[in-house]
């Protein structure tokens, strides 16, 4: 799951009429997808990044802007992304991966995030906390990842398939203590979005640069 943008005042399609032909409203479910596709092809919308169009991102907008620059990249393996992270620099690593792991544990708890494949980027999320000054979350988040750690240790996934090996996760997640702080990090993250936009006001030579080489076309 990723974090899109929502307009407060977003505009409302009209209510459809009660009685309407499956083919008129085929048209209109295709009409609408078309606008969608169409909309999510063009992210990320900033590609090249200079002091004017860093400026010219409204702040609401400002850290999905640099979070889409890396989500976007046409990536093929957690290798290639990390290699990625750290060609970038410090500047895009604390702003994915701290927002990465928030949408991670929002849909679905540190469980799923430390589970997953997201958990490989925890070290670049917790050195931005930390770059961020955000030490609660940081901690909340260690202490996330050391219950884990102790749990995976205990009690190693024994099946060899991705399947097996999901079906086993889900018969733990209850008795798991790795989730017991996630409600004080939903808390403590409500600042967070305020102080990653500071952040990239205050540091942006570290999101300067021209990325729209990087998108396939």
């Amino acid at each position: 799951m990723w974090p899109f943008s929502k307009k407060e005042q977003a505009v409302k399609p009209p209510p459809l009429p009660s009685s309407i032909s499956q083919e008129k409203l085929t048209a209109i479910v295709e009409k609408h997808i078309g606008s969608f596709l169409s909309d999510v092809q063009q992210r990320p919308k900033w590609r090249v990044i200079t002091a004017e169009s860093l400026a010219s991102i409204p702040d609401q907008e400002l850290e999905i802007a640099m979070f889409d620059i890396v989500s976007a990249l046409p990536i093929k393996s957690l290798k290639e992304s990390l290699q990625t992270l750290d060609d970038l620099g410090l500047g895009y690593q604390t702003i994915y991966t701290t927002l990465q792991l928030e949408t991670e544990v929002g849909n679905g708890g540190f469980q799923q995030y430390f589970h997953n494949s997201t958990r490989h980027y925890f070290p670049m999320a917790r050195a931005g906390y930390e770059r961020l000054e955000l030490l609660t979350l940081r901690d909340i988040a260690d202490t996330a990842f050391s219950r884990f750690q102790e749990e995976r240790a205990a009690h190693p996934f024994a099946q060899e398939t991705r399947e097996d090996e999901l079906d086993e996760f889900m018969s733990r997640y209850e008795e798991s203590k790795v989730d017991a702080e996630t409600d004080r990090f939903y808390v403590e993250k409500k600042a967070a979005k305020a102080i990653r936009t500071q952040f990239i006001r205050n540091n942006p030579k570290l999101f300067y640069g021209d990325f729209s080489g990087r998108y396939s076309k």
